[in-house]
């Protein structure tokens, strides 16, 4: 297991076939609810703290994993900052299968801009994807969840794996992108 310090809020393991074998984990199985993924990440966290002094100290964790043509596994750890009020992280992907949907789903976003942390919008097989990540309340997650879920579904695709299959539509600010256009037209190199 080779780990390496990305950032001091981030860390990058990279698990070979052997030592996925070792835990019991493969790149297919790795989820919360699989007892030998959470022991190798609390593996992987003690000996960051060990090595780097990576320490969660009440932060909540953002795990993100790719695998590599040889078969290896890497592994990104995240802290992410402490709640604040109340407020919970959200992150999610959804999917919309037609551009008048993308754009009337976007718009459930308009009164939450300020809850928004980032956003990128993707094309893959002939559909959207937005992944996006904001700070809310359980309760005001669960109402913008449900009204988006009118104009799009749920998808487990990750933000790694359409990163590396899906086309970028935008990336960082796509939501501010459809919903602001004019902002962003006055910047384009031409007009």
């Amino acid at each position: 297991m080779h780990i390496e310090s990305v950032s001091e809020d981030k860390i990058k393991v990279t698990i070979n076939q052997s030592e996925q074998k070792k835990f019991g984990v493969t790149y297919e199985s790795l989820s919360y609810s699989n007892a030998n993924t959470r022991k190798l990440c609390e593996k992987i966290i003690a000996n960051a703290k060990r090595n780097f002094g990576f320490t969660l100290d009440g932060a909540k964790l953002l795990i993100e994993a790719k695998q590599t043509a040889e078969g290896s596994v890497v592994i990104y750890l995240s802290k992410i900052a402490a709640e604040r009020n109340d407020e919970e992280y959200l992150c999610q992907t959804v999917c919309f299968h037609d551009a008048d949907a993308l754009l009337e789903g976007c718009e459930i976003f308009r009164p939450h801009m300020d809850k928004l942390a980032q956003s990128t919008l993707y094309e893959y097989e002939n559909d959207y994807y937005l992944y996006f990540e904001l700070f809310s309340t359980y309760s005001e997650a669960r109402r913008i969840l449900f009204d988006l879920f009118e104009y799009a579904e749920h998808c487990n695709m990750s933000k790694t794996m359409l990163d590396e299959y899906g086309r970028t539509i935008k990336s960082g600010k796509a939501l501010e992108y459809l919903l602001f256009p004019s902002l962003y037209k006055a910047n384009r190199p031409g007009e």
